[in-house]
């Protein structure tokens, strides 16, 4: 069996497991089954967004996850993230695009799924070079949030609702996605 093949079959075992064990994001389900029923591609990360609280003072890599969303969120439950926090750092709210990664078995089907992307109105795209000839395409969505949660009167309600916003916008440019996947052979 070829190099491609038994990363292949490596890679959709993972994600089968990772299924198994409801550790994998549900709402990317159709996008990455559409992308690996085809033969020259394989998934090897996905998240569908999500919505965060994070505490942060000056840089990002001080950052610690104070709740987490990947579905939608209602104002209560953000009032009761931010309440049961006890710390000094400032709190974001945030809201994050879907995320997805692809390898692809050569360069010519990494072009393919690049059309294809740039068909479904992506605009954060790109292609790298793999180990053993083979590449990776990271495609990132665009619809996200940053909110200080200091600056300016939590109105929950209204965050709850920017935040969903942004997650059915990035839900729908995943579906057209998979429809322009699903147009490759």
């Amino acid at each position: 069996m070829d190099s491609w093949l038994q990363f292949r079959k490596s890679s959709l075992r993972g994600l089968n497991d990772a299924k198994l064990e409801g550790k994998a994001d549900e709402k990317a389900f159709a996008l990455i089954d559409a992308v690996n029923a085809l033969d020259n591609y394989v998934t090897t990360s996905s998240c569908s967004g999500r919505v965060m609280i994070l505490s942060l003072e000056k840089h990002k890599k001080d950052a610690k996850m104070q709740s987490r969303w990947h579905g939608k969120v209602n104002a209560d439950e953000i009032e009761i993230a931010i309440s049961e926090y006890a710390g000094e750092k400032k709190l974001w709210l945030k809201a994050e695009p879907f995320i997805l990664h692809i390898a692809c078995r050569d360069i010519e089907s990494g072009i393919k799924m690049l059309k294809a992307c740039k068909n479904a109105g992506i605009k954060r795209f790109g292609l790298q070079a793999m180990k053993d000839d083979k590449y990776l395409i990271e495609i990132i969505g665009t619809g996200k949030m940053d909110i200080p949660l200091e600056c300016c009167s939590v109105d929950y309600v209204k965050f709850a609702k920017l935040a969903n916003d942004i997650l059915e916008s990035n839900w729908k440019r995943m579906e057209i996605l998979k429809e322009e996947i699903q147009k490759l052979e």
